[in-house]
């Protein structure tokens, strides 16, 4: 029986099974490596939306405040003219 060259072949054949590890992990980590930059890209995305609901939900707060205070000063403003309308009604009508 000769060992050594039985050995031989176990070793060959490991090595061969080890170079197919090798390259199947390899290949997994370049496939997480793509994964990651999307992952990544797509976190920078999602911030940035994240970024402009916050700009734009300021922006639609102040200009309901712009608004509100436009009604009230318009609202008292009509108030104001009505008010004077009708007294100088009552003022043209003694006459």
């Amino acid at each position: 029986m000769d060992t050594n060259n039985s050995n031989t072949g176990l070793i060959l054949d490991l090595r061969d099974r080890m170079a197919r590890i090798e390259t199947k992990l390899d290949a997994h980590h370049d496939a997480h490596t793509v994964i990651d930059k999307r992952l990544d890209k797509v976190e920078a995305a999602v911030s940035d939306l994240d970024d402009r609901i916050t700009a734009n939900r300021s922006d639609i707060d102040a200009g309901k405040a712009k608004v509100a205070t436009l009604g009230a000063v318009g609202g008292g403003v009509i108030a104001v003219a009505t008010m004077l309308g009708d007294h100088l009604w009552s003022l043209f009508r003694l006459h």
